[in-house]
């Protein structure tokens, strides 16, 4: 797999076509992940996908679905090779139409799988909202749709110090608002760093989730 970078105002460079056919004759991979910056908004994204769609490559797009709506229409019609999304819920307000617009139009118009990514921060409010935005999103989706959701418990740093949260409450409360929506939706949650007594920490603190085993691997 390559992760393909989409300029976005912070001095990413762009990767081009012609590197693009490079990694496909030295590396051979069966399926990309396409992320950036906002890989919808990529500038190349036409070619891109073409040679996906005749090489019979896979595509899993990582984004936050606010684009111009025609370039979502394409990429459905056009592009099947695109067979995932990774959806960032977190938008703001003035994004909100767009993103919805969207949403519609590839929860109705596309066979591929789609998931939602969010992140829960140390402010019980704000993750209500997430909440209730991912219960919005989710009733854009028949119930026979499973729906996958990533959830990423925020890690603030402090002097290079990680801060540990408890954010148990807030999953449970998370989870009850997606459930009561969507029954089907899967639920999944990131470990918020790689250090195992932090993992290991940060799964007692959530004890109180069935199945949730306290001494990780």
């Amino acid at each position: 797999k390559e992760w393909f970078l989409e300029g976005n105002g912070r001095g990413v460079q762009e990767m081009s076509i012609e590197m693009f056919q490079q990694i496909l004759e030295l590396m051979h991979p069966s399926d990309f992940n396409l992320m950036g910056g906002e890989p919808l908004l990529y500038s190349h994204l036409d070619e891109f996908l073409s040679i996906c769609k005749k090489l019979e490559k896979k595509v899993c797009m990582f984004s936050n679905i606010i684009a111009p709506f025609l370039t979502m229409v394409k990429v459905v019609d056009n592009y099947p090779c695109v067979d995932s999304w990774l959806i960032n819920t977190d938008f703001t307000p003035a994004q909100e139409d767009v993103f919805f617009k969207n949403l519609f139009y590839l929860s109705h118009y596309s066979d591929a799988h789609i998931g939602l990514a969010t992140t829960l921060v140390p402010d019980s409010m704000k993750n209500l909202e997430k909440a209730e935005r991912v219960a919005k999103i989710l009733s854009y989706f028949t119930p026979e749709q499973s729906i996958h959701i990533r959830v990423a418990p925020a890690t603030p740093t402090h002097n290079n110090m990680f801060q540990f949260y408890d954010y148990t409450d807030d999953m449970l409360q998370f989870c009850e608002h997606i459930f009561a929506v969507n029954k089907s939706a899967n639920m999944g949650f990131d470990c918020p760093i790689n250090d195992p007594s932090s993992i290991k920490l940060y799964m007692k603190n959530c004890k109180r989730f069935e199945g949730l085993n306290n001494e990780p691997d």
